[in-house]
């Protein structure tokens, strides 16, 4: 198949584990990948050239005439979409910016001939607004990491991972370090993220969020209430906290495997937003030879995390059983990477793409 791919033209986490990564094991199966951007004409010779189109996520522009033009011609066309864009919370750095854009999702996932998706509570909801055909094609990890060894540290290392947009996940995160620490002090509670790709962290990132949301006040609100949750859990840590800023997307799972987590956390509030994300940390985690400890909710309550419930003394509880056993932490570890390298290898995955594409060109259910 001769497939073109839609970008909005920035390179970040979602296009790597939604475009890059399929993309490329599709490439390795024989097919011809073209892209370009959104405000890529579309005219005869390559309406010719290519046999299916896909649009990713949000868009921006002229894309309904775009997508006329397509339809017009009998291409087909796939909508790529990983969110549930209209349930984002008000809290989140993107929220406005998605408002807007959200006409492009109803309209896409409307007229779209296959959507696909990252798990199987998020493709009832996109079925619900109205999407005809939905299937889940889950996020797989980048075939060309290397898997790290298991780390041998010393004292352990329990880590937590996101961006600004998770700073209320990580507030939680931080009232359990809280908890833990005035237990015990045999361990190094360790964030990677939150601050992007500055180099501020700490007090420093802090203030700069103030000032940001105190110059815009009334769309940062949310946020500027979320910020101060964070402050106030992240206080007893400060002294104690070892915080790096976050790096550029293809330095990300290299940094993450140098910080050399013990256990990877991946709390997460139960919402109807967070329901209907997929479960990338515990991939993350397991890659960098971290064993990983997620909310019971979903979507991590659907894979072989360790659950637990959103309570700081179950956390606590948890957390400790691994402290204290390093023999299970290697155990559960393996078990994890064995479970992700069956069920959620990129290359098995690009089998069930192009059969589902296949199946677009042909008219036919797959």
């Amino acid at each position: 198949m001769k497939i073109f791919v839609f970008s909005d033209g920035v390179r970040h986490g979602c296009y790597v584990y939604r475009e890059e990564i399929p993309l490329e094991a599709l490439e390795r199966r024989g097919h011809v990948i073209t892209g370009g951007l959104q405000t890529t004409p579309i005219d005869g010779g390559l309406l010719a050239d290519v046999d299916l189109f896909v649009f990713p996520r949000l868009a921006a522009g002229d894309y309904p005439l775009v997508i006329d033009e397509i339809k017009r011609h009998d291409r087909p066309l796939v909508y790529e979409m990983d969110d549930a864009a209209d349930l984002f919370e008000r809290h989140h750095t993107s929220y406005f910016q998605v408002q807007n854009l959200l006409p492009s999702y109803y309209f896409l996932l409307k007229h779209a001939d296959l959507v696909t998706t990252t798990t199987p509570h998020l493709a009832e909801h996109l079925r619900s607004l109205g999407a005809k055909r939905v299937e889940v094609l889950p996020n797989c990890p980048p075939p060309h990491i290397t898997w790290a060894d298991p780390p041998q540290n010393a004292k352990v290392r329990i880590g937590y991972t996101g961006w600004t947009a998770h700073v209320l996940d990580a507030a939680f995160w931080f009232e359990v370090m809280a908890a833990l620490w005035q237990e015990r002090q045999d361990f190094t509670p360790v964030l990677f993220g939150i601050s992007n790709t500055s180099d501020a962290t700490g007090e420093d990132w802090m203030e700069r969020c103030r000032q940001a949301v105190n110059q815009n006040p009334l769309p940062n609100a949310e946020f500027g209430a979320s910020l101060k949750r964070f402050r106030k859990a992240w206080e007893p840590l400060r002294d104690v906290l070892e915080w790096h800023p976050m790096v550029p997307v293809d330095d990300y799972w290299a940094k993450l495997a140098a910080l050399k987590l013990d256990i990877g956390c991946a709390p997460l509030l139960d919402t109807p937003f967070n329901r209907c994300k997929s479960a990338v940390k515990f991939y993350d985690y397991a890659v960098s030879g971290a064993v990983t400890v997620a909310s019971a909710v979903l979507p991590y309550s659907q894979e072989p995390t360790v659950s637990v419930s959103n309570r700081v003394d179950a956390w606590v509880d948890m957390l400790v059983t691994f402290l204290d056993d390093a023999e299970r932490r290697r155990r559960v570890l393996a078990e994890q990477r064995r479970w992700i390298r069956a069920n959620r290898d990129a290359d098995q995955w690009a089998v069930t793409r192009g059969r589902l594409y296949e199946s677009v060109l042909k008219g036919v259910p797959a």
